[in-house]
């Protein structure tokens, strides 16, 4: 999934469930639910690009998760809060970020992307975009009027 993506349900979980002890962890889960569904994001086809351009992609999906997520829950939910709850949802994909752009294929990182890759369901343009939109449209709209 895009940071987008795991931004706004992260987002729209601090939302419905204010308690950090239960949206965090929640948040942190629903990043490896969510990769489960095929999907494209920035990383596919890593290997067949310069690095510099999926970093700057990344950077891109990052910024606009949480652009998008403040627009949203930005009035009904608290700063630091919301920002937690974002960071909880794309955690796993932070982990992961030292082996794909930095090449470091040792421990701890390697075992996170070793882990993470086994959820990933990827699939390709435009498809991997609409199975992320119907997903998280519902998601952050039910968020969003609750």
């Amino acid at each position: 999934m895009t940071a987008t993506t795991h931004s706004l349900v992260g987002a729209s979980i601090g939302k419905l469930l204010p308690n950090p002890y239960f949206s965090i962890p929640l948040a942190i889960v629903s990043n490896f639910l969510m990769d489960l569904i095929p999907h494209w994001d920035t990383g596919t086809g890593w290997r067949n690009r310069p690095k510099i351009l999926t970093f700057f992609a990344t950077g891109i999906d990052v910024v606009l998760g949480l652009f998008l997520s403040f627009l949203v829950f930005g009035k009904t939910t608290d700063s630091l809060y919301l920002i937690s709850v974002v960071f909880a949802a794309t955690l796993p994909d932070w982990l992961e970020a030292p082996y794909l752009f930095l090449g470091w294929d040792f421990p701890p990182f390697s075992w996170f992307y070793k882990f993470q890759s086994k959820f990933h369901n990827k699939n390709g343009l435009p498809w991997g975009i609409i199975t992320q939109l119907i997903i998280v449209v519902p998601i952050v709209a039910f968020a969003y009027l609750a």
